[in-house]
C-alpha cells in the first residue's frame, strides 16, 4: 500500500513536471516561430502577385 501511494505519487509529479516543461518549451517556441511565420507572410506578400500574374497568363493560354 505505501509503495503504490509513493510510485502515484512520484507519477503525479513527473506528470506535473512534464507539463510545466511543454508550456516552457511552447512560449519559447512560439516567441521563436512568431518571427519565422512573419518573414514567410511577407516573403509570400512579395510573391503573390507574381504568382496571380503567371496563373493569368496560364488561363488566358488554355483559353
Amino acid at each position: 500500500m505505501i509503495a503504490e501511494t509513493i510510485c502515484l505519487l512520484f507519477v503525479f509529479i513527473a506528470g506535473y513536471l512534464l507539463m510545466w516543461c511543454m508550456g516552457f518549451l511552447q512560449r519559447f517556441s512560439l516567441k521563436f516561430l512568431d518571427n519565422k511565420i512573419l518573414n514567410e507572410l511577407s516573403y509570400l506578400k512579395v510573391s503573390a502577385p507574381n504568382l496571380k500574374s503567371t496563373s493569368d497568363s496560364n488561363s488566358s493560354v488554355s483559353l
